[in-house]
């Protein structure tokens, strides 16, 4: 209990962006939370799902979006403003993407999606690979995206920090 109040409290170097107490919902995969579903002492098997719900204009432009899964702690459709799919096949070592965003969503709004992807993606490299200096580097990026569009402090990558020198 101690422990987890120390973890929702705890914020670090990238603003916002909290890894336990976030607006981003993880499904984790076997079983909740990334353990396997015991009974008895024996693995279960089961099934998630996953649905998508897309409505599209005349144009064939996306105009709303819902999700729903099983493993989701609230339970019916959530609607969203944008998502990024993104599906490896390990057999032909290539990456399948479904990215789309409502015709309704701001320029703004993809900007921060966008710097909060970043940081989701090295946490979940460093959760999926155990190689934090990679992981460092991905937040590296972020971090310099967000201070390009003004989502972060610190300087753009490629400026620098200090005053500027006349010559």
């Amino acid at each position: 209990p101690d422990q987890e109040k120390e973890a929702k409290a705890k914020t670090d170097q990238y603003g916002e962006h909290d890894h336990e107490d976030e607006d981003v919902e993880h499904i984790a995969y076997p079983g909740r939370n990334g353990r396997p579903s015991q009974q008895c002492g024996r693995l279960m098997s089961r099934t998630a799902h996953i649905k998508l719900t897309v409505d599209l204009d005349a144009e064939e432009i996306p105009v709303r979006i819902q999700w729903e899964a099983t493993e989701s702690r609230e339970r019916g459709p959530k609607s969203c403003d944008s998502m990024m799919l993104s599906l490896f096949d390990g057999a032909t070592k290539t990456t399948a993407a479904i990215d789309l965003w409502t015709k309704d969503t701001s320029v703004a709004d993809l900007n921060l999606y966008f710097y909060q992807v970043f940081h989701k993606m090295a946490d979940t490299y460093q959760r999926a690979t155990r190689n934090e200096e990679m992981a460092n580097q991905i937040h590296e990026f972020g971090n310099g995206f967000g201070a390009s569009l003004g989502l972060a402090p610190g300087p753009a990558p490629g400026t620098r920090s200090g005053p500027r020198e006349e010559r």
